[in-house]
This record gives structure tokens, sequence and C-alpha cells, in this order.
């Protein structure tokens, strides 16, 4: 299993589970479209997307960022949780800054000592630094709802146990998603399903046993033809930085 070196590391295992069918991680098989199944579309923008920089200095060389973090995404560092030490850099920062350009946790790194692109060389700089100077992006949140109408779902989603989000690695052709949810795209993240927030595998649940879904996600940086997800074993890092 991959991890940062670096103090407080944490890591879950991760889950890759692909939601081509509706009986898929439950039992007695998914619903199927009613009479009273009304089809629901279009997309809203609840957040809109904006970027701040930051610099980050530590207190000391054996203090962590103040943060969790994973590497799902292959164009950004995604802040999974901000931990809440005084101490820590990240918290430095935000007693000093602006709100709007208070680090928190689904923002994205998209920078780190001006390395971008490739979320391996940003760890490394993650890694060896004790003073990072950071592009931040926040992510627009976009809402919508659709009905299955009986399809399959057909996404792949990733998430680890401790996880608030789904990833979404891949988007299959003839799905309930790829055919109602067309705003959705690969690499962004699911936080939100029918009102309910919480732990990644509470908002499968929903996904895959709901005819109906209200699904609220974050717009996350896009992806290239060539970005291919991690391997398994590198699929989520999260580290206390």
């Amino acid at each position: 299993m991959f991890s940062c070196c670096c103090t407080e590391v944490r890591e879950d295992n991760a889950t890759a589970v692909s939601v081509l069918s509706q009986n898929v991680l439950h039992h007695g098989g998914g619903t199927r479209a009613g009479p009273d199944c009304q089809k629901l579309d279009g997309t809203r923008i609840l957040v809109p997307e904006s970027s701040f920089d930051a610099r980050l200095v530590k207190t000391h060389p054996s203090t962590p960022f103040g943060w969790h973090v994973d590497t799902l995404h292959r164009r950004g560092i995604f802040i999974s949780m901000v931990l809440q030490d005084p101490t820590t850099a990240v918290s430095q920062y935000n007693m000093a800054a602006p709100p709007r350009q208070r680090i928190q946790e689904g923002d994205v790194l998209v920078a780190i000592n001006g390395v971008r692109g490739c979320v391996d060389d940003m760890v490394r700089e993650l890694q060896n630094s004790d003073v990072l100077e950071v592009s931040v992006q926040r992510p627009a949140r976009c809402r919508a709802s659709c009905c299955k109408e009986g399809d399959p779902l057909g996404l792949d989603l990733k998430y680890s146990v401790s996880s608030k989000s789904l990833h979404v690695g891949a988007i299959r052709a003839g799905g309930a998603a790829q055919k109602r949810l067309p705003d959705l795209r690969r690499g962004d993240r699911i936080v939100k399903v029918n009102g309910v927030r919480g732990i990644a595998a509470t908002l499968l649940k929903l996904m895959v046993e709901q005819d109906e879904i209200d699904v609220t996600w974050m717009r996350m940086p896009p992806l290239g033809d060539g970005d291919v997800d991690a391997p398994i074993e590198r699929r989520h890092a999260e580290q206390g930085a």
C-alpha cells in the first residue's frame, strides 16, 4: 500500500466498485422503475468554482501540515480532512487568511511549489518540503436528479472505509448515469445522494438501491485521455502531513 513518508500517516484500504446492475452490494435485488417514477433532468451549479494561492510553513519539521489527503485523482491532490490543530501549518494559514481563501475539506491542490499536472510529482514535493506554495482549486458543486428507469447505474466508483465521497472512475455506455446525468464526468466526486451526506458506503448504498437519485458532486479538474487510475494498491493514501 502506498503512503507518503511523513508524520501522522494515515491509510485506508481502497475499494473499487463497478455499479453495473441494480442488485450490487445489497440483498433482495434492486428496485425497478415504477409507474410513479418521473424523469428528472437538468444540472444546477450550486457553488461556482474558485481558486487561490496559499503559502504554508511548518512551525517545526516534525509538525504535520494539518490535513488528510488522497491521490485518487491523477491531476490533483484531494483534501479529505483538515485537522483541528492550531499548531499546524494549515491552521496557522487559515487563521490569517480571508474567509473565502481558507483551506477546507473538498479543496484540491493543483500545484505545489510550481509542480503541477502529475500527482506523483506533487506528492514528492509534499514529502520533501517544509514550506509549500500551493495553488488551491475549490471545485464547483453541481446537482442533478435522474430516474434510472430500470437501467443499471453504470458507474465505476472508488472509495475508502472512512471516505466521505465517491470518486467516479468510469462512466459506462448505456447506463443510467451516461444517459441521464450527462454532466457527470470521470474524476468527479459524489458527496451527497438524496439529501444524505455521510461515509462513502452509505452514499453507494443509496446510489444502488434508489431508483430516483438526486446527486450532488464536485466538479474536479478535467482528466486527459492518457490519464489512468492508480493501481489498486495506490488508490487511496491518506496522510496527516
